[in-house]
């Protein structure tokens, strides 16, 4: 089953993968060249680490 848009745009149903999908800023990669750059610029800024742009988790 496909979708179309406004434009025409014909789009497949679940073909994104989730989260960063669409490209925004957000994604680990980003964040990763983002932190590059503070410390370029002198910034004191927490390493990377594996659970880098995780989630965390809800406390209600």
């Amino acid at each position: 089953m496909s979708h179309s848009t406004a434009d025409g745009d014909i789009r497949s149903a679940g073909s994104s993968s989730g989260s960063g999908a669409r490209g925004g800023k957000g994604g680990r990669d980003w964040v990763v060249r983002k932190k590059e750059q503070m410390r370029n610029k002198g910034y004191d800024v927490a390493p990377e680490s594996k659970y880098t742009t995780r989630k965390r988790k809800r406390i209600i």
